[in-house]
């Protein structure tokens, strides 16, 4: 009888442990995926140091009469 209870024992730490670790996994492709958080924040991220910087300094290249160019500081 404590034999038998000792393998149902090892049979439950098994499941809860493939439970654990399917959890686990899940929740890590769920935050990589193509609609995950991450990599919203990834390209938000992009966007704001790329295009947002590169518009930004477009924005602010002044050309006078000379032909020469500057960029205006804020």
């Amino acid at each position: 009888m404590l034999q038998q209870l000792k393998n149902n024992q090892n049979g439950q730490n098994f499941v809860e442990y493939v439970v654990m670790a399917v959890t686990v996994i899940v929740g890590i492709i769920f935050f990589l995926g193509p609609s995950g958080p991450f990599r919203g924040a990834m390209e938000r991220s992009l966007d704001y140091a790329l295009v947002d910087q590169i518009d930004n300094m477009r924005q602010n290249t002044v050309f006078n009469i000379q032909g020469r160019t500057y960029w205006n500081s804020f």
